[in-house]
């Protein structure tokens, strides 16, 4: 039996961010950096297309499969939506789940139960968010350039798109109704999957100082849910960390490796 390291990229990223990464969760098992549906190199989803998180989900079970790892422990580490994906391909995974390093995950639907006890930062972001139809419900608008403009804009600051290279503009371009889904997936009843899991798993979550308070109120959530969990700040930095800081966040996910081989030493131990 394989044990297996899936790394889940992020919101207009590819497989491709988690390369630099590989090494560092290698004790745990073979590093997989399946993209998800719509990226490269499988061909653009089509505009009009549904896809949900789930279909991430079992797309990446897919994979498991096909790739000789249905059999195994598997860790995952995720950024962004793809923490959405791995918190919901988690169940399916079933006692095969050993740890889950999340990156700023982006469950904002299921904030919404808890607005009142948000900042208000947070509360006016998830506002924001919920009541503009445009951006999460107008499938004319939702994945054009200007959605995209204000989607970069919102998660690094304001102008980031304008200053970001023509080619890699090009094929953000051609992700963006895969975008448009996902975003609705994280503000949708998907959000509210990964919220059930065994208290014995072991987690690890990560998020940057300069993040925006939404994404910082998804961590406190997940904490209160998983008091085992290892909350970690990465200070001076911000939601795009894994791409923009790398080597603090390669410290830290060296020490999630070390953390879960530790706890998985115990139980050979003592089983």
């Amino acid at each position: 039996m394989h044990a297996s390291v899936l790394m889940l990229h992020s919101t207009a990223t590819t497989a491709d961010m988690w390369a630099p990464y590989e090494s560092t969760v290698a004790p745990l098992g073979v590093p997989l950096r399946p993209a998800h549906i719509g990226y490269p190199p499988d061909r653009p989803l089509m505009r009009g297309q549904v896809v949900t998180a789930a279909d991430d989900a079992t797309a990446i079970a897919r994979h498991l499969a096909v790739s000789g790892h249905d059999a195994g422990t598997v860790d995952i580490v995720a950024h962004s939506y793809g923490g959405l994906v791995g918190l919901t391909l988690a169940p399916l995974l079933g006692t095969r789940l050993r740890s889950l390093f999340l990156f700023e995950p982006t469950l904002f639907a299921s904030l919404r139960p808890v607005i009142d006890t948000l900042d208000d930062e947070a509360r006016a972001t998830l506002d924001a968010f919920s009541n503009d139809p445009q951006f999460l419900r107008d499938d004319q608008f939702g994945g054009s350039e200007a959605w995209i403009e204000r989607f970069i804009d919102f998660w690094n600051r304001p102008g980031s798109w304008q200053r970001m290279p023509p080619a890699q503009q090009a094929v953000i371009r051609t992700l963006g109704w895969k975008m448009y889904q996902e975003v609705r997936s994280v503000n949708g009843p998907d959000a509210l999957e990964g919220l059930g899991l065994p208290h014995t798993v072991p987690i690890t979550l990560v998020y940057g100082s300069r993040t925006p308070a939404i994404a910082r109120a998804v961590i406190a959530l997940l904490a209160t849910r998983y008091p085992h969990a290892r909350v970690i700040t990465l200070e001076g930095t911000g939601h795009m960390a894994p791409v923009t800081h790398m080597e603090p966040t390669r410290d830290v996910l060296a020490e999630h490796t070390a953390y879960v081989s530790r706890i998985h030493a115990l139980s050979l131990r003592s089983s």
